[in-house]
């Protein structure tokens, strides 16, 4: 494997990771802070106080997953476009 293939297979898998990770806070917060009938069930202390903070500080962690992923597809781009530029200097048809 090349090193551009190895640099691009290992942001893959950051990828990959952060996803997960990302899915795991989601799933959190869905669970924790959504779909509660609050008046009915007695669960208001689910959106006041300290605990509806947690759900900010999820929010912001998977915002910055988010963030990070975006990077990784920027740095996968430039690696594709230094394999084409790597390309272009062995096409003997130019």
């Amino acid at each position: 494997m090349s090193n551009i293939a190895a640099n691009i297979d290992g942001e893959l898998m950051d990828l990959e990771i952060m996803a997960e990770n990302a899915k795991v806070l989601i799933d959190d917060v869905e669970q924790d802070y959504f779909g509660w009938d609050t008046e009915k069930s007695g669960e208001t202390w689910r959106i006041q106080g300290e605990y509806f903070t947690k759900a900010g500080i999820k929010a912001r962690m998977i915002n910055d997953i988010a963030f990070d992923m975006l990077n990784k597809i920027k740095k996968l781009r430039e690696l594709i476009n230094s394999i084409d530029e790597e390309v272009g200097k062995h096409d003997i048809s130019n």
